[in-house]
Order: structure tokens, then sequence, then C-alpha cells
């Protein structure tokens, strides 16, 4: 995609500086994940690879919504490492958070 864009025009519309565009450009360093909205928003579509199993798309869906693991939990209602657990497939939520997790993200 080409649409001549100077680093300064990307670095406003992600909200980040125009270091931090050259410094992903250069594979430096990543996007911190509370600019991935902003970035998905900015290329149309999640540039992350497909999740497949539950936790891959838990822990997708909470990159693509630009949150951290405490974030996520207070917005589930639940402990930051029973998210953590849940991603790395430690451990399964329950029914009830199974439904919380459904219509807080709307994934199954």
């Amino acid at each position: 995609m080409d649409l001549k864009l100077l680093q300064k025009h990307l670095a406003e519309r992600i909200g980040v500086n125009e270091a931090t565009i050259t410094n992903w450009e250069r594979n430096a360093t990543v996007p911190a994940i509370r600019y991935m909205p902003a970035i998905i928003r900015f290329l149309g579509y999640d540039p992350l690879p497909s999740a497949i199993s539950f936790s891959e798309r838990l822990a997708a869906a909470r990159t693509a919504q630009g949150h951290s693991l405490r974030k996520m939990a207070e917005r589930l209602g639940v402990d930051p490492a029973t998210i953590q657990g849940w991603e790395a497939e430690k451990h399964q939520p329950t029914k009830k958070s199974l439904d919380v997790i459904e219509r807080v993200l709307q994934i199954r």
C-alpha cells in the first residue's frame, strides 16, 4: 500500500511520534498493544495471524482492542492471572465466564 504519507502524518493518525514509526519500519521495536486498534483502523484489516483456538481468539480480541491483561480482566470481571491462564491454555473458563466473554468480546 503506497499512500504517499509522510511518517509524520502516519504518526499523527496512529497517535505516536515519528521515531516510533521509524522503529516499527526498521523492526527495531514492535507496536505496543495499545496502538493496535489505531493500526487496524489505518490498515483496514487485522495484520495478526488468524486465531483458531479459544485461547488464540481471546488473545487476538484483547490485542485488537488494545487492552492489557489488567484492562481486559476489568472488562470481564476477573483477575488478570485468570486471563493469562486462559490465553496460556492452563485452564478453561467456566460456562458463566464464557457467557461474559461472548457478550463482551463477541467471541466463542
